[in-house]
């Protein structure tokens, strides 16, 4: 099974050099999809995270990890 690694993206946000509307713009989704996502709110969804790991100049692929059932 592969999982999205939601701490690592979290803590690849904040160590960004952009803040959370930068990244919303060019991730083309709603700023408050990530505010929400960064108080543990929601769990974004795969096409979500791929947009903000493009955002943030990394790959969905870095946020991945395979877990065996």
């Amino acid at each position: 099974m592969i999982l999205v690694n939601y701490k690592k993206l979290s803590r690849a946000i904040l160590c960004s050099s952009m803040t959370q509307r930068e990244i919303a713009r060019k991730a083309g989704i709603d700023e408050t999809t990530i505010s929400r996502f960064m108080h543990g709110k929601v769990h974004p969804i795969p096409p979500t995270v791929s947009a903000i790991a493009d955002a943030i100049g990394m790959s969905m692929d870095d946020f991945l990890v395979i877990q065996n059932e």
